[in-house]
């Protein structure tokens, strides 16, 4: 896969809740598949942003929100491993993808 950047962010590598998407980042850059991938995309001033834009040649186009640590969906809450409410990322990623489906 082309990325961007073309590696991680230095500054973010040692930082504890970037570990998952370091994780992400590193998992998509040694996949075999043909595509591109950016990193921290962000459309316009709306404030529509996702961790990963990807796009994969003769599959598809996905939109990605990395949370770290050990979550679950239970009757459509998010919750973390600690059961405390966590972000659900759908409200984030889902305006992205669309738009990221309109730019076929």
């Amino acid at each position: 896969m082309r990325m961007y950047p073309r590696e991680f962010p230095p500054n973010r590598r040692k930082i504890p809740r970037r570990r998952a998407e370091r994780e992400v980042y590193e998992a998509l850059t040694g996949s075999d598949h043909q595509g591109f991938v950016y990193y921290e995309w962000r459309k316009g001033y709306r404030h529509i942003e996702l961790d990963f834009a990807v796009w994969i040649e003769g599959l598809g186009r996905f939109a990605l929100q990395v949370k770290g640590g050990c979550y679950l969906l239970i009757d459509s809450e998010w919750y973390s491993c600690c059961l405390t409410i966590a972000n659900d990322p759908e409200p984030q990623a889902l305006p992205a993808a669309h738009i990221l489906e309109a730019a076929a």
